[in-house]
């Protein structure tokens, strides 16, 4: 169930005041407002040329060539008696389309490598990373002309080779978006619940990485821009008499001496239009925001027999989860490290089993660990990981996530950094329902809306349209409880779920848990520091320290006759502090 932590279209009630804002927070700033208006008029007036000037910008008066400004021609004429406005306007849909052209081309190009390169890393990486530093290593604009060379010289191939060129610059930038955002929460717990790998790169970390994105598009399609005009200018892409701003810049520049002006027009539209784009993006890469940053995940595969059965367990009656010599490592000079070791742990269905141990001591690895879901470099080296019967240790990658979400689920310690921050809740929760469930848009939002109630979020069918920052710590924990129960788990795992949260809001929380486990017959591990929320929620515990398993009983005779003296101190150090607050 547990099934989107991001989600991937937000709900139609949702995008209307997003828009809005967006539209609000672009008003607040006069200079973008400004360069949009430019730009704005710029294209329009190049689309309707044909309108404005019908006669079109090949018709030549020999007898009035380089006049001036007047009320009949409002930018004079060229050395061939052609109007200048004219050719100006129909050089817009020649050098417009084909700086966006070369744009794309570099966006098709540079976005997904660097999402692919930035997501998987390794070998991959290296090798992008050495072709993008040999092309960067020329000059663009020399480079482009090599290429057109070899592919042929016009407008279409020239822009081409341009977007080629300004490729790397969006391979780089993207790349180092996903490195910094891959190992956010909300993309781990994406991972969780099941989603493919495309699916995370496009729908849960491009959508966060887009302010920086947006910027780099104008400003590519500026010096695009930029460079076909000086292509122009050599004569490479547009062939005269064809009109294009850059043809149009050398003509003028072999008659500055004598009729300097002849250089105004078209180095204006040329500077203005660049200018134009590059504030205009600036502009609306503040309005949208930064996007959310994150890192990696990583686990490893471990061999083992399926048809072994768990340690000491018969086959019908198989813990809910069974651990068993789990050790989690890493390698570094070819030396192993491990810092969980040999960790056996169940949890029985039905009952909820605490992983008891101070900061630091492994308790979230090893959750971790059971979803495959370890950052790197941490690997699992050695172990048995068995939900209801299945090593999940011995699965690969696409056999985990059909068990993400539906044979376990996870919830975290803060669910407003693993909740997406630009997707509503009720998008997330509706994409979760119809990963697992299927069926229509319109069933998964009527199941969607009855989980809400079932954590008892009050008016669901309002809330479903609201942002996780419009929540506050508790109602987005219960939005987080929702989330995992979308594909009905058999084992929730509870990563500290109530550590940042108020005294009372915690018992809320526990309390729904309890009932949530009652009605549905799931079992919990349910890790904290918390012995008090050990006492008041558990069955069994177990206490860790250094990566180790110290302690296994029952919750009672953990705390009333524990065997291990950590425990014990563990104990003493609750009851002093209840002492301390109680004077």
């Amino acid at each position: 169930m547990a099934e989107s932590i991001l989600v991937e279209a937000a709900g139609a009630g949702g995008s209307a005041p997003r828009r809005s804002r967006f539209v609000r927070q672009l008003a607040r700033r006069p200079l973008t407002v400004i360069a949009g208006i430019v730009l704005v008029v710029i294209v329009i007036m190049s689309l309707l040329a044909p309108v404005l000037v019908p006669a079109g910008p090949y018709v030549q008066d020999l007898a009035n060539t380089f006049a001036a400004p007047s009320a009949s021609h409002l930018l004079g004429t060229d050395h061939l008696g052609r109007d200048v406005m004219t050719r100006l306007l129909y050089g817009g849909q020649l050098s417009l389309p084909a700086a966006a052209l070369a744009t794309g081309f570099a966006m098709l190009i540079g976005i997904p490598t660097g999402l692919a390169v930035g997501y998987y890393s390794g070998w991959l990486d290296r090798a992008v990373a050495i072709v993008t530093d040999t092309v960067m290593t020329f000059p663009g604009v020399i480079l482009a002309i090599s290429l057109v060379a070899v592919i042929g010289n016009t407008l279409t191939n020239a822009m081409l080779a341009l977007g080629l060129v300004f490729s790397p610059a969006f391979v780089r930038l993207a790349r180092a978006e996903v490195l910094a955002t891959r190992n956010e929460n909300f993309i781990v717990a994406a991972r969780l619940l099941g989603y493919s790998t495309p699916r995370i790169m496009f729908r849960h970390i491009l959508p966060n990485i887009v302010a920086p994105l947006i910027i780099q598009t104008f400003l590519s399609f500026s010096f695009a821009l930029l460079a076909q005009a000086g292509l122009a200018f050599l004569g490479i892409g547009v062939k005269p008499p064809a009109p294009a701003w850059g043809s149009m810049l050398a003509d003028s520049a072999t008659y500055m001496a004598a009729f300097p002006f002849q250089v105004v027009p078209a180095g204006l539209i040329i500077a203005l239009t660049a200018l134009a784009a590059s504030l205009l993006g600036d502009g609306v890469r503040d309005a949208l925001g930064a996007g959310v940053r994150a890192s990696r995940v990583r686990r490893r595969r471990i061999r083992h027999d399926p048809a072994v059965d768990l340690p000491g367990v018969a086959p019908d009656q198989r813990s809910l989860l069974a651990i068993r010599d789990l050790t989690i490592g890493y390698e570094e000079n070819g030396t192993w490290t491990d810092i969980v070791h040999d960790v056996s742990l169940t949890v029985e269905k039905g009952q909820t089993c605490g992983l008891v141990g101070e900061s630091g001591s492994g308790k979230s690895l090893t959750a971790a660990a059971i979803l495959g879901l370890l950052p790197a470099p941490l690997e699992v080296r050695a172990g048995m990981i068995a939900v209801d019967g299945e090593d999940l240790a011995a699965m690969s990658e696409a056999q985990l996530r059909r068990r993400r979400g539906r044979a376990v689920a996870m919830i975290f310690q803060d669910p407003l950094a693993s909740l997406n921050p630009t997707m509503t809740i009720g998008a997330q929760l509706i994409q979760t329902i119809r990963l697992h469930e299927g069926g229509s848009r319109a069933a998964a939002r009527k199941t969607a809306i009855e989980l809400l109630r079932t954590v008892e979020i009050r008016e669901p069918e309002q809330r479903l349209n609201a942002y996780p920052h419009e929540f506050s710590g508790g109602m987005a924990q219960r939005v987080m409880i929702a989330l995992a129960l979308a594909g009905s788990p058999q084992l929730l795992v509870a990563d500290e779920p109530t550590t940042a949260l108020d005294v009372t809001v915690q018992v809320e929380i526990l309390d729904l848990l309890r009932r949530l486990q009652t009605d549905t017959g799931m079992g919990i591990l349910f890790i904290t520091h918390d012995l008090a929320v050990v006492a008041d929620i558990c069955d069994s515990a177990a206490v860790m320290f250094q990566g180790r398993i110290l302690e296994t009983s029952t919750v009672e005779k953990l705390l009333t006759a524990p065997d291990h003296v950590y425990t014990k101190q563990l104990i003493a150090g609750v009851a002093v502090s209840a002492a301390k607050g109680a004077e």
